[in-house]
């Protein structure tokens, strides 16, 4: 039986699936700034102060959390595993996270034939702004999806009823698709999309759309760059835009795949854009008596 400060304890070492502690877990090989606080909360989550290997631990935490502490990451996980692991591939499938459109941003953004923008809310969180959220990704998406747990399902299936907006039920497993998401580009806005884009992205646009690039003061090229796109349709930039966002690809996608690479580090891995010594180092660190 669970310890009855176990949530706290997940909540405390849910902190070792952040892009930091693993980035200086890999960097230090040591475990040294994280010890005390796995100790602390040994007993809680395996049941005993026995030793055991960093993926052992990383496993059962991760096991506990999807029953009892469902946050984000897990989501996160899911939804990188199950979509782009495993129906799309990284050949013609990019995923972003924590990408700002508009004046908010979005979890994931899955780009590949069109762009899907998923929107989570755990139980954990509230719907205060999910209106303006979803607003400002039509801006964008071709398909906006919010991905929500039991705790909200019903109000968000009542509440969207009539809209384009797709909803999905994590039901601590699988992605259950309980609201098909319908294309809309009515919202599509130059400037949002614009926005996104890094200065050598939009000139490349420029380049392909034009067959050239402006030539006056950097102080001015980002202005101009904008009102030679907006001579191009709105959907037809949109694609434009796609295709060089979807560039923005990880160096060893082949890794998330192997079977050495525990599925519940796989959206850190993602995050991090691990190098291959990398990935070998952290094998080595999975199987460490922690």
């Amino acid at each position: 039986m669970l310890a009855q400060n176990n949530i706290e304890s997940l909540r405390s070492l849910s902190f070792l699936y952040s892009t930091s502690v693993i980035k200086d877990v890999l960097a230090t090989r040591s475990f040294l700034k994280i010890k005390d606080r796995i100790n602390k909360h040994r007993i809680s989550i395996l049941g005993s102060n026995a030793q055991v290997t960093f993926s052992t631990l990383l496993n059962t935490l991760y096991e506990q959390m999807t029953k009892s502490y469902c946050n984000e990451y897990i989501y996160k996980n899911t939804i990188l595993q199950k979509k782009l692991l495993e129906k799309y591939g990284f050949a013609s499938t990019t995923l972003l996270s924590e990408f700002r459109i508009g004046n908010s941003i979005a979890d994931l953004v899955l780009l590949n034939g069109e762009v899907k923008v998923f929107e989570i809310k755990t139980d954990l969180d509230s719907l205060k702004r999910l209106d303006s959220q979803l607003s400002d990704y039509q801006q964008f998406a071709d398909k906006v999806y919010i991905v929500t747990n039991q705790k909200f399902i019903a109000q968000l299936l009542h509440l969207y009823s009539g809209s384009n907006y797709g909803i999905i039920e994590f039901d601590g497993k699988g992605l259950i698709e309980r609201k098909e998401a319908q294309k809309s580009t009515n919202a599509f806005s130059y400037e949002t999309i614009f926005k996104l884009l890094r200065k050598d992205e939009y000139l490349k646009i420029v380049k392909l759309m034009h067959n050239f690039i402006p030539d006056i003061p950097n102080t001015l090229i980002f202005r101009e760059c904008l009102k030679l796109v907006k001579e191009k349709t709105i959907v037809e930039f949109q694609k434009f835009a796609v295709e060089e966002l979807k560039k923005r690809k990880i160096d060893e996608p082949e890794y998330l795949k192997n079977p050495k690479t525990p599925y519940e580090l796989g959206f850190v891995c993602y995050s991090l854009n691990l190098s291959e010594v990398q990935y070998h180092s952290l094998y080595e660190l999975l199987d460490t008596t922690i």
